[in-house]
């Protein structure tokens, strides 16, 4: 429990320092953009977590399979089920890597290229006293 408290006040302290250095340095994030900023955050958190509580079952098996050292065979199907365990939290710490990988390459996405969380402004202009032209590009963050 101390520990998703731990990545959740971790995740949260990033969130807000970074809203406060927006707002000290004027650039306004809509409010989709933070919407994709904090999904990022959440579960590249999420993946953090999974992986420290895998390895958290990873080394709690150890020591159990070192204590009892396959005596019985109650003990055997006991560290049999154990691994399971650790195997389903390697499902897990895959599935949320792969979510915040994911999420990730979305915000790249977006913020390049798609810009529905990231708008652009683009502005034509032309300047006939100096005789150039091209286009302005505006990000709004």
């Amino acid at each position: 429990m101390m520990k998703k408290t731990a990545v959740m006040l971790v995740v949260s302290l990033f969130l807000f320092s970074a809203r406060a250095y927006c707002d000290d340095q004027g650039v306004k994030i809509t409010q989709s953009g933070w919407i994709v900023l904090t999904a990022d955050a959440a579960l590249s958190a999420a993946a953090i977590y999974t992986l420290i509580d895998r390895n958290t079952q990873a080394g709690a098996y150890n020591r159990l399979r070192e204590q009892i050292n396959g005596t019985t065979e109650a003990n055997y199907w006991r560290l049999k089920y154990e691994k399971s365990k650790v195997d389903a939290r390697d499902f897990n710490v895959a599935l949320t890597f792969s979510l915040a990988g994911a999420a990730l390459a979305y915000t790249a996405l977006d913020f390049f290229w798609l810009h529905n969380a990231f708008p652009v402004e683009i502005q034509p202009y032309i300047d006939p006293l100096n005789k150039e032209n091209g286009i302005k590009i505006k990000e709004v963050f």
